[in-house]
């Protein structure tokens, strides 16, 4: 399972990002493009892989890589931006991609959280009508290949 995947999985089935982020069925987390027309439902998220490294030891290659992520979280107004991403600040200090523990059935918190906010920044994307205000997070993320 790729690490697009297990965010996108495990931000579903967090209460607070599903109670922000879906509504009729649909959770408004996106790969990489915006569908048209999703915006004016309410706050969406977009994610894109902004670099892999290979993760190596003596012995060889590991299964496991650094990748760092970007999230544009996306709203017509600011303060449900801002809001939306504090909330997935929030839950990103309890995901933990090195581990399969979180996709386990039951699901348990694992006790380390290999992940890192490296940037945050606000900005707009003006190819939506009206702009969109943005919030964008960026993080390093340790991924296992093997979960």
């Amino acid at each position: 399972m790729t690490a697009e995947v297990k965010l996108r999985t495990l931000a579903s089935a967090d209460p607070t990002l599903s109670g922000l982020l879906a509504s009729a069925g649909l959770f408004r987390w996106f790969d990489r493009q915006l569908p048209q027309g999703y915006i004016q439902r309410g706050a969406c998220v977009r994610l894109l892989r902004v670099s892999t490294l290979p993760m190596y030891a003596a012995s060889g290659r590991l299964a496991a890589e650094q990748i760092r992520i970007q999230l544009d979280v996306l709203d017509f107004d600011a303060e449900t931006a801002r809001g939306v991403a504090a909330a997935i600040d929030t839950w990103f200090g309890t995901v933990d991609l090195m581990s399969a523990q979180q996709f386990a059935s039951p699901p348990t918190t694992p006790p380390q959280f290999p992940s890192f906010k490296l940037n945050q920044r606000a900005g707009m994307d003006f190819n939506l009508q009206p702009p969109a205000y943005v919030e964008t997070l960026e993080y390093r993320v340790f991924n296992n290949l093997n979960t």
